[in-house]
Protein backbone atom coordinates (compact mmCIF):
# COMPACT_ATOMS: atom_id res chain seq x y z
CA UNK A 1 0.00 0.00 0.00
CA UNK A 2 2.89 2.38 0.80
CA UNK A 3 4.31 1.86 -2.71
CA UNK A 4 0.95 2.45 -4.39
CA UNK A 5 0.47 5.71 -2.48
CA UNK A 6 3.66 6.99 -4.11
CA UNK A 7 2.19 6.41 -7.58
CA UNK A 8 3.30 3.93 -10.21
CA UNK A 9 5.85 1.64 -8.58
CA UNK A 10 6.90 -0.40 -11.61
CA UNK A 11 8.76 0.72 -14.75
CA UNK A 12 8.02 -2.57 -16.51
CA UNK A 13 6.46 -5.86 -15.42
CA UNK A 14 9.91 -7.04 -14.39
CA UNK A 15 11.50 -3.80 -13.19
CA UNK A 16 10.28 -2.02 -10.06
CA UNK A 17 11.24 1.55 -9.28
CA UNK A 18 14.18 1.98 -6.92
CA UNK A 19 12.10 2.78 -3.84
CA UNK A 20 10.58 -0.71 -4.16
CA UNK A 21 13.95 -2.48 -4.48
CA UNK A 22 15.27 -0.34 -1.62
CA UNK A 23 12.39 -1.50 0.60
CA UNK A 24 12.90 -5.13 -0.43
CA UNK A 25 16.66 -4.95 0.24
CA UNK A 26 16.09 -3.33 3.62
CA UNK A 27 13.49 -5.97 4.55
CA UNK A 28 15.78 -8.81 3.49
CA UNK A 29 18.69 -7.38 5.49
CA UNK A 30 16.47 -7.05 8.60
CA UNK A 31 15.25 -10.67 8.21
CA UNK A 32 18.86 -11.83 7.95
CA UNK A 33 19.76 -9.95 11.14
CA UNK A 34 22.08 -7.53 9.37
CA UNK A 35 22.45 -3.98 10.65
CA UNK A 36 20.46 -1.54 8.55
CA UNK A 37 21.50 2.10 8.81
CA UNK A 38 18.73 4.67 9.01
CA UNK A 39 19.14 6.58 5.78
CA UNK A 40 16.98 7.51 2.84
CA UNK A 41 18.23 5.08 0.19
CA UNK A 42 16.12 6.85 -2.46
CA UNK A 43 18.46 9.82 -2.16
CA UNK A 44 21.54 7.66 -2.82
CA UNK A 45 20.52 4.98 -5.31
CA UNK A 46 20.13 6.12 -8.90
CA UNK A 47 17.50 4.43 -11.06
CA UNK A 48 19.41 3.64 -14.25
CA UNK A 49 16.34 2.45 -16.18
CA UNK A 50 15.01 6.03 -16.17
CA UNK A 51 17.85 6.89 -18.55
CA UNK A 52 16.18 4.62 -21.14
CA UNK A 53 13.17 6.95 -21.36
CA UNK A 54 9.66 6.51 -20.03
CA UNK A 55 6.04 6.41 -21.12
CA UNK A 56 3.48 8.15 -18.91
CA UNK A 57 0.41 6.63 -17.31
CA UNK A 58 -2.35 8.16 -19.43
CA UNK A 59 -4.81 10.33 -17.46
CA UNK A 60 -7.84 8.19 -18.39
CA UNK A 61 -6.12 5.10 -17.00
CA UNK A 62 -4.46 6.83 -14.04
CA UNK A 63 -7.52 8.61 -12.67
CA UNK A 64 -9.59 5.52 -11.75
CA UNK A 65 -6.49 4.07 -10.08
CA UNK A 66 -5.95 7.21 -8.02
CA UNK A 67 -2.61 7.86 -9.73
CA UNK A 68 -1.25 11.03 -11.30
CA UNK A 69 -1.68 10.94 -15.07
CA UNK A 70 0.43 12.63 -17.70
CA UNK A 71 0.95 12.98 -21.44
CA UNK A 72 4.66 13.76 -21.11
CA UNK A 73 7.15 11.14 -22.29
CA UNK A 74 10.87 10.98 -21.51
CA UNK A 75 13.22 10.55 -24.44
CA UNK A 76 16.18 8.26 -23.72
CA UNK A 77 19.21 10.02 -22.29
CA UNK A 78 22.20 10.65 -24.51
CA UNK A 79 25.61 10.52 -22.86
CA UNK A 80 25.69 11.88 -19.32
CA UNK A 81 22.62 14.12 -19.86
CA UNK A 82 19.31 13.35 -18.20
CA UNK A 83 16.31 12.16 -20.28
CA UNK A 84 14.47 14.94 -22.10
CA UNK A 85 10.70 15.40 -21.57
CA UNK A 86 8.58 15.42 -24.73
CA UNK A 87 4.87 16.13 -25.05
CA UNK A 88 2.34 13.84 -26.73
CA UNK A 89 2.14 15.51 -30.15
CA UNK A 90 5.90 15.59 -30.85
CA UNK A 91 6.16 12.03 -29.53
CA UNK A 92 3.47 10.77 -31.93
CA UNK A 93 4.91 12.75 -34.86
CA UNK A 94 8.39 11.39 -34.12
CA UNK A 95 7.01 7.86 -33.87
CA UNK A 96 5.37 8.09 -37.30
CA UNK A 97 8.54 9.58 -38.78
CA UNK A 98 10.47 6.63 -37.36
CA UNK A 99 7.95 4.16 -38.80
CA UNK A 100 8.19 5.81 -42.22
CA UNK A 101 11.96 5.35 -42.27
CA UNK A 102 11.85 1.70 -41.12
CA UNK A 103 11.73 -1.25 -43.47
CA UNK A 104 8.15 -2.56 -43.44
CA UNK A 105 9.17 -6.19 -42.74
CA UNK A 106 10.87 -5.04 -39.52
CA UNK A 107 7.64 -3.56 -38.15
CA UNK A 108 6.32 -6.83 -36.78
CA UNK A 109 5.04 -7.68 -33.33
CA UNK A 110 5.54 -11.45 -32.99
CA UNK A 111 2.63 -11.85 -30.55
CA UNK A 112 0.24 -10.01 -32.87
CA UNK A 113 1.50 -12.03 -35.85
CA UNK A 114 0.67 -15.23 -33.90
CA UNK A 115 -2.82 -13.93 -33.15
CA UNK A 116 -3.45 -13.06 -36.78
CA UNK A 117 -2.31 -16.54 -37.83
CA UNK A 118 -4.94 -18.10 -35.54
CA UNK A 119 -8.36 -18.34 -37.27
CA UNK A 120 -10.23 -18.47 -33.93
CA UNK A 121 -8.57 -15.28 -32.70
CA UNK A 122 -9.24 -13.52 -36.02
CA UNK A 123 -12.91 -14.57 -35.89
CA UNK A 124 -13.24 -13.31 -32.30
CA UNK A 125 -11.57 -10.00 -33.15
CA UNK A 126 -13.97 -9.63 -36.09
CA UNK A 127 -16.93 -10.36 -33.82
CA UNK A 128 -15.73 -7.79 -31.28
CA UNK A 129 -15.14 -5.17 -33.98
CA UNK A 130 -18.65 -5.71 -35.37
CA UNK A 131 -20.08 -4.73 -32.02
Amino acid sequence: ARWARRGPFMHLVNHPRTFVTNDLARGLAVRMGLPVPELDLDSYVEDEIVRLGAFPVYPGIAEPLGLPGSLVFLQPAVGPAMPVPIRLRPFVEGSFASYRSARRERLVAPRVAEWLANDRVVAELGRLAAG
